[in-house]
């Protein structure tokens, strides 16, 4: 039978004992630092030493998150803080920063790496790559369907984790900046303020007109992934590990929800229907409404929940009236409702809600009320008939599923043999699932002066294993006639044996020492101020002739081939390179692949995802550079990516000038953004569409005007399809417009970048006029008249301010 693993978020000691007294295989879990989720509740030392013993002995593996980017000089708390993990005996460390891996290769050899979900692997040839590097569990894109994970599991390259429940991001993980750019709190930081929750307008950019609809301003916001019914299929794409989202999540839904995939999945393991009640169970304890997500190839209406970013509850009934003078509302029941129980009418911007005190039906107070009643409760707000009422929180449901988990239930059979013989050591010898065998000798058995001991005595001594997670499910007994033995010398051989065997359990991976490495050498040569560089990046052809026309050092086409541009550069000896965007999926490296005599035609080739920087290099392209979106944010995460092949590496636009001093060295080869809209997001959602298609696809609205997302304060971020897909990138809503480029240059780095989006022929060359006088030094009255105009409208982006964790 396939072992499926079912992995549990646990954002506390409380919700890591539930998921583990619910089903849970593995857990995840984070220390106080260096993880994603920077405002779960988390665990300290004692606490994580403490976890990790309590699930191993219960056969759990523990997986600790290291999942965000790391600054150089955070680095010794990191190896300190690994080397912990390591000692405690941590079955895997979960991670984004590629630095970061390559250090815990060289360091702990012995440690086993998960790749984070943040590092976007989305196709074969990136999973290909990251196992390469020594990862042998993969955590796959949530954008993938079924049948790319099935390509992938197929090819057996390694363990597959995927995402079966809970909350979605809109944008491809480790790629999103919303959060980073608009507030200084990064998701690749572990501080994501959740901007894709917050009210957006659609806008018209040509006309400034807003076009979306009042009734759904939460544009960005996703519903909750629900596989529970899909598990069967999902069991068939040959993923190993089934992923529960929510470490920020009561401990009462990592019980609810744990139990109800344990179902699922032992359901369809045996050929059996997964029970019902379980998906209303999971409904009931939250949900921004379920979508089937992309694994099933949900319609992307389906996937959003645009008129709510919270928990909205079940309907559970209607209003009927309301009695403005006893506060009370009458509700026509759909569903059961008990005292306890809290509801909400939801609305737009103004939910209102109450605690359910109590239930009157005819007059007469009720313990419970059900479907086909009509009721009266207590509403301090005023309601309107034919609203819907939505329980929220179900109190019945929390006290069950509390009752899981305070009392160990996940306890571990063993067998034992006990011997008394007169005149030798009564012996307790006691073995497990897992090959332990565990001896010990006691006292002597003597002869009885009055009463010998019996068997059922014995036995009923040997039975109480109470504060221990162990019961006996073969306890085989010898004792020879007319002798006996002090109860608490029994008692006394029963606690050291378990005691032996609870730390035999604990030390699931057998470490017995820590064999630390030496980490990569930080005592770097200072970098060498090599010539400096200037590199155009376009998107179309108008802008790639109005750039030549300034004779920039390289020119970058982002997403398309144009034999007359490439023509042209060459023809005024200018490099010109290409540019993927940044999600390849399988399908897309067949275009690549078509496209290859092209690709090599270019000066070389920008890799924007993990695959393409081993691709590339097999398919014989002559330059391969690591674009921004591999998150170069360290020196570690630099020299991982200059040692794959990369000649000159693209900054994190999240690190500092400071932190970019810290990576620049002798052979570093760093290359900086210094202009440009900066995309923020990039998704499988087009909110376009979805709001003036209906969330049809290749709908051609967009080629029609162009729109953008206004938000609260009135900023407005502009949308872009990306290439001949319906993918959807999001821009700053501010552009880079770093008026001091000498600071970017004396930083160390050899090039600066200066993108085009949306600007149009004249903007190309005004721009590019006043970046190469600013250089130079020269800057004319119109160069300043430019400035100006840009800066209306500017971010310097976190050069000087960095991100929330520096």
């Amino acid at each position: 039978m396939k072992r499926i693993e079912l992995l549990a978020p646990a954002g506390s000691w409380e919700a890591m004992v539930a998921a583990v007294n619910n089903g849970a295989n593995a857990v995840y879990l984070s220390g106080k630092a260096f993880g994603a989720r920077r405002f779960a509740g988390n665990f300290d030392r004692q606490e994580l030493e403490k976890a990790v013993a309590y699930c191993h002995i219960r056969d759990v593996r523990v997986y600790v998150t290291v999942n965000t980017l790391i600054a150089d000089q955070e680095f010794a708390d990191l190896t300190d803080h690994l080397a912990f993990l390591y000692r405690i005996d941590v079955d895997a460390v979960i991670v984004q920063d590629i630095g970061v891996l390559r250090m815990v290769r060289e360091a702990f050899p012995l440690m086993e790496v998960h790749s984070s979900t943040q590092m976007t692997a989305h196709s074969l040839e990136d999973v290909r790559f990251l196992v390469d590097q020594g990862v042998s569990r993969v955590v796959l894109a949530r954008e993938l369907t079924a049948k790319e994970i099935k390509t992938i599991s197929d090819a057996k390259l390694a363990d597959l984790e995927v995402f079966v429940h809970g909350a979605l991001c809109v944008a491809y993980s480790g790629q999103c900046l919303m959060s980073s750019m608009i507030g200084g709190r990064s998701g690749n930081r572990g501080s994501c303020a959740q901007s894709c929750r917050q009210v957006y307008d659609l806008v018209d950019l040509d006309t400034g007109k807003v076009v979306s609809d009042k009734s759904a301003p939460y544009l960005l916001s996703p519903k909750d992934l629900c596989t529970l019914e899909d598990i069967p299929a999902m069991i068939e794409t040959g993923a190993h590990s089934f992923k529960i989202e929510g470490r920020m999540k009561r401990p009462e839904y990592a019980a609810v929800v744990v139990k109800a995939y344990r179902e699922a999945i032992d359901a369809a393991l045996s050929n059996q229907k997964l029970d019902p009640q379980w998906i209303q169970k999971t409904e009931r304890m939250f949900t921004r409404g379920f979508t089937r997500g992309f694994a099933m190839e949900a319609p992307q209406v389906d996937r959003m929940s645009t008129d709510a970013p919270g928990h909205r509850g079940v309907v559970i009934g209607t209003v009927k009236a309301y009695d403005p003078k006893k506060k009370e509302m009458r509700v026509a029941l759909t569903d059961t409702l008990r005292p306890g129980d809290e509801v909400r009418i939801n609305r737009v911007g103004s939910n209102v809600g109450a605690r359910v005190e109590y239930i009157k039906f005819k007059g007469q107070r009720l313990m419970e009320a059900h479907k086909g009643q009509v009721v009266d409760l207590v509403m301090k707000h005023p309601v309107k008939p034919g609203e819907a009422v939505s329980i929220t929180v179900d109190d019945n449901l929390l006290k069950e599923a509390r009752g899981t988990y305070h009392k160990d239930a996940q306890l571990v059979a063993i067998k034992g043999q006990v011997d008394l013989r007169l005149d030798q050591a009564l012996t307790l010898t006691v073995s497990d699932d897992r090959g332990n065998v565990i001896t010990a000798q006691g006292d002597l058995v003597e002869k009885a002066l009055k009463t010998p001991i019996t068997l059922d005595r014995i036995e009923g001594q040997m039975r109480k294993t109470g504060g221990t997670p162990f019961y006996f499910t073969d306890l085989e007994i010898q004792v020879e006639e007319g002798v006996s033995v002090r109860m608490s010398s029994i008692n006394a051989l029963r606690r050291e044996v378990m005691d032996q065997l609870t730390l035999a359990r604990e030390n699931w991976n057998g470490r017995t020492s820590l064999a630390l490495k030496e980490t990569m050498d930080q005592d770097r040569e200072p970098y060498e101020r090599l010539e400096d560089w200037l590199v155009v990046e376009v998107r179309n052809e108008a802008q790639g002739f109005a750039a030549l026309e300034e004779v920039p050092d390289e020119l970058i086409l982002r997403g398309f081939v144009s034999k007359d541009l490439m023509d042209q550069a060459k023809a005024q000896q200018v490099p010109c390179y290409f540019a993927p965007h940044r999600i390849m999926r399988n399908h897309e490296y067949l275009w690549l692949e078509k496209n290859l005599e092209n690709l090599k035609a270019f000066d070389g080739v920008y890799a924007t995802s993990w695959g393409l920087l081993t691709w590339l290099k097999v398919k014989g392209v002559k330059t391969i550079r690591a674009d921004w979106s591999l998150n170069g944010f360290n020196s570690f995460s630099i020299e991982a990516l200059r040692s794959f092949g990369a000649d000159r590496v693209t900054v994190s636009p999240e690190a500092t000038l400071a932190q970019i001093k810290a990576m620049a060295h002798k052979d570093a080869r760093l290359e900086l953004l210094g202009y440009g809209y900066q995309p923020v997001m990039i998704t499988e959602y087009c909110p376009t569409s979805h709001i003036l298609a209906g969330g049809q696809l290749q709908c051609g609205v967009c080629s029609k005007s162009n729109y953008g997302l206004k938000d609260k304060t009135g900023a407005t971020f502009p949308i872009l399809r990306v290439g001949t897909s319906c993918r959807t990138e999001i821009l700053n809503s501010r552009r880079l417009v770093m008026e001091h480029l000498d600071k970017l240059y004396e930083t160390g780095a050899q090039a600066v970048r200066v993108v085009f989006t949306m600007e149009n022929k004249e903007d190309v060359q005004a721009i590019l006029q006043m970046v190469q006088h600013t250089i130079d030094k020269q800057m004319t009255t119109a160069d300043f008249e430019t400035l100006r105009k840009l800066k209306e409208s500017a971010t310097n982006g976190h050069y000087f301010r960095g991100v929330t964790g520096e």
